[in-house]
Formats: C-alpha cells, structure tokens, sequence
C-alpha cells in the first residue's frame, strides 16, 4: 500500500488567506482577512427599515430617472437604500410599470435626516410659544386671534407628525 504524504500549504496575502494540501487535491480553503479578524467578535447587523417601494412608487421613480434625477436622492426622497433605485433603473424590479405622467416631486437633494431632526426641535419649540402665547390670550375678549393661534398650533402639530 502506498501511501503519499500531503503537503498543506499556507499562502498568506494583504486580501485572503488560502489553505491548501496540495495542487492535486480537492480540498481548497479560502478565507477573506476581514472575516479571519472577526473571528470571535459579536457582528452588529442593523435592522431592516421595512420600507419597500410599490409599483406606484416604481412608476415615479421611472419618472425621476427619466427626468435626470441622480439615484441618491430619488432614494432619499422614498427613504430607501440607493440599490432599490438602481434595481428599478435596469429593469430587474418593476420591468412591467411604466413611468408616472403626472406631478412628481421637486428635483432633489432633499433635506437630510440631521436637518430634519432640527426642523423638528425648532418647530416644537415654535409651537411651545404659540401654546403659551394661547393660554395668555384665552382670558381676553381676542376671539378672533386666539382662534387664529389655535389653528396655527394645530397646523404645526400636523406638520410635526408628517416630518
């Protein structure tokens, strides 16, 4: 019985690390370096947003692109991944729908999420002064304001919930 020895061999460079036991053998391991770091580290993965576009969504999307709209903020305005859009742009998700004749929405870039958040405490703080504005005026004979207030309030709390 003869036996042959296999040689395993360990190739090393800056990319991946290969394992094999010989040229003539069938067992081949390759690893990428990032992954060999990782090794007994906790992955984070992030949650998914849940968002996912519709074919009426699709149809403006269609439009945008068409439009000369840049990918980044046509997913920016839908709130999803910049892929999502490129799926769109070459026909692999939505190949059936056509692009949307109506009123689209302005041309991109859009406000960031950070800007937004500020908008938001800004607004809040707005209408905290407006509230306090309305218990003040509320003793008075000022109907005519205090309704205007009111409705301003009102009308800030609505964009508030919508931003």
């Amino acid at each position: 019985m003869n036996k042959e020895k296999k040689k395993l061999r360990l190739k090393i460079s800056p990319k991946k690390t290969e394992l094999r036991l010989d040229k003539s053998s069938s067992f081949n391991a390759f690893l990428d370096n990032n992954d060999i770091s990782d090794i007994g580290k906790e992955k984070i993965i992030a949650k998914k947003s849940g968002i996912k576009l519709s074919e009426e969504d699709a149809s403006i999307v269609k439009a945008m692109l068409h439009r000369g709209d840049r990918q980044h903020d046509i997913a920016s305005w839908f709130g999803v991944n910049g892929g999502r859009i490129a799926e769109i742009r070459s026909n692999e998700k939505f190949s059936n729908i056509l692009a949307f004749k109506g009123e689209l929405p302005p041309p991109g870039p859009y406000t960031s999420g950070k800007s937004a958040f500020y908008m938001k405490k800004e607004i809040i703080r707005i209408g905290s002064n407006l509230n306090r504005l309305k218990d003040f005026i509320t003793g008075t004979n000022k109907d005519e304001l205090n309704k205007e207030i009111t409705k301003s309030v009102h009308d800030l709390s609505k964009l508030i919930k919508d931003i």
